[in-house]
């Protein structure tokens, strides 16, 4: 439950994404430090250069994501390709349950 006496509940209810334009002025107007941040972040956004470096940013960290995403799949493909190798190496495993097993 909320505590707008406690500062960390203050905190979490400033950095959420669905406070409302009410709930920040009472934030802002109980502490000094929010209101100083809001102000803060107010002046980083109408700047264009740092909306554009922000901009900059968050492309590369969805690139970052979609590499390491297709990695992992390469990876887990690699692994399964070893697997059956192993197997058939072994003979544990038998072409018809590779099949079976992987499709």
């Amino acid at each position: 439950m909320f505590d707008i006496h406690d500062p960390l509940h203050r905190w979490l209810r400033f950095l959420h994404h669905r406070t409302t334009s009410e709930q920040m002025e009472e934030l802002m107007k109980m502490d000094e430090t929010i209101r100083e941040a809001e102000a803060r972040i107010s002046y980083l956004a109408s700047d264009e250069e740092t909306r554009r470096l922000y901009a900059i940013r968050e492309r590369a960290l969805h690139d970052r994501a979609s590499w390491l995403e297709d990695a992992k799949a390469e990876g887990r493909e690699e692994g399964k390709i070893k697997g059956r190798e192993e197997g058939k190496i072994e003979g544990k495993i038998t072409p018809h349950a590779i099949t079976l097993r992987t499709g």
